[in-house]
């Protein structure tokens, strides 16, 4: 993938992207001295239920991190009001690398929502590391008509009423997605609103609407069953899990990318030791068999990025986010 999330990621997120921040030093990792404290654990606040993306990623991380830096490390889901409690739970916590954060990059609405009235400090998490990415697809029902972009997008504008497009819920990844999926193709559809990702794509597996703007990760399982189609991929490239589905760009639209990445953050004012060192772990973290076989399971990649690179990331999906924002307030 290299560094394609550079130019117009955004990741339904699902921001598909994670936060979290580390602990102490092994002897092969050179960090902040006094890290870890002695005695003190290293928590990984996850800000969902157990299962999904963001919770695999912090349990694939988490032994690799208590080896490393020899202290144990709890992971712990936090979720509510959309992801809004756990973020807020690390803005707040100690700077010291103890408390970390995993999240989709697509998670940054729980913030950037002004109604969501998020403490400042929220909005200023320091990004640490990325560790997996999802990319982007437009799915349709296994018997749908569409079979590719184009003819969708002739569909849709040729249909007064609208077609039906499923999101994984209110300003979730899936709508700021399918809010830019119909200002890329001039289109307009009636967007439906889910709990979810999984029953999103179960209603576009049983015809109930007619697509899903989402991810290929999140699609994958149906996909291999038969119920639904992937027909484009946003990103420069096919996609291994999908390889005879054209990209955007084959079909018509250039530039037109969409990832959410999943990785790591912690507090404001963590020192760069720690962050570098918690860094350095997510990055051997990607690169163990054992993620690379589980990511591989679930067709999502393993692709690490360093703070630097992440935060450029990070700034950039915010900036995609907030007219998606507005725009999709305008709707409600």
């Amino acid at each position: 993938m290299g560094t394609r999330a550079r130019q117009g990621v955004w990741v339904a997120g699902i921001v598909c992207v994670l936060a979290i921040i580390a602990i102490g030093a092994s002897p092969g990792l050179s960090a902040a001295p006094d890290f870890p404290q002695k005695g003190r654990p290293i928590t990984i606040i996850v800000p969902n239920a157990p299962g999904g993306i963001n919770d695999m990623t912090a349990r694939l991380v988490a032994p690799i991190m208590e080896k490393e830096f020899g202290t144990p490390v709890q992971v712990v889901n936090k979720p509510g009001a959309a992801t809004l409690l756990g973020l807020t739970e690390v803005a707040l916590a100690k700077p010291d690398g103890h408390t970390l954060l995993v999240l989709g990059l697509g998670n940054l609405t729980a913030y950037l929502d002004p109604d969501r009235n998020a403490a400042p400090q929220v909005r200023e998490l320091q990004p640490v590391a990325a560790h997996n990415v999802d990319v982007g697809a437009v799915v349709v029902n296994a018997q749908s008509p569409y079979r590719t972009v184009k003819e969708l997008v002739d569909a849709a504008k040729a249909t007064p009423a609208g077609l039906k497009a499923a999101t994984d819920g209110l300003l979730g990844s899936d709508h700021l997605a399918s809010l830019q999926f119909m200002q890329k193709t001039g289109t307009s559809f009636k967007l439906v609103h889910f709990d979810g990702g999984g029953p999103a794509t179960t209603a576009v597996a049983g015809g109930h609407v007619d697509v899903r703007i989402g991810k290929v990760g999140s699609v994958y399982a149906m996909t291999k069953s038969g119920k639904v189609r992937v027909i484009g991929v946003t990103d420069k490239r096919r996609s291994k899990y999908a390889p005879d589905t054209p990209t955007m760009e084959e079909q018509g639209w250039p530039n037109y990318t969409y990832y959410n990445y999943t990785g790591f953050a912690a507090p404001k004012g963590t020192p760069r030791a720690i962050v570098d060192a918690v860094s350095r772990v997510v990055q051997k973290a990607v690169e163990s068999e054992e993620a690379k076989k589980r990511l591989d399971g679930v067709a999502l990649i393993g692709q690490f990025m360093g703070p630097e690179e992440f935060t450029a990331l990070w700034k950039n999906m915010e900036a995609t986010i907030e007219p998606l924002l507005r725009e999709a307030k305008k709707q409600q």
